[in-house]
């Protein structure tokens, strides 16, 4: 098979790593803007309504969407 065969799995191997390594760095600040985030709305709200579902919250849109009407 030759030389590059085995070369060309330890590059998977290393690009792999590099993948998580970058999600690892992108997942945790995401991660802590949108609980501080959900935080602040739940603060502001005294909690849920009866039709909000807390799953939608987690979400960049509904956060910028809070925003843009807050200032309107």
């Amino acid at each position: 098979m030759g030389a590059g065969y085995p070369l060309f799995f330890e590059y998977l191997k290393y690009c792999a790593y590099l993948l998580l390594l970058l999600c690892v760095i992108y997942v945790l600040p995401a991660v802590a803007i949108l609980a501080h985030e959900y935080q602040s709305i739940l603060e502001k709200d005294e909690g849920l309504g009866e039709k909000e579902d807390p799953i939608a919250l987690f979400s960049i849109g509904a956060i910028v969407n809070e925003r843009i009407w807050k200032r309107a």
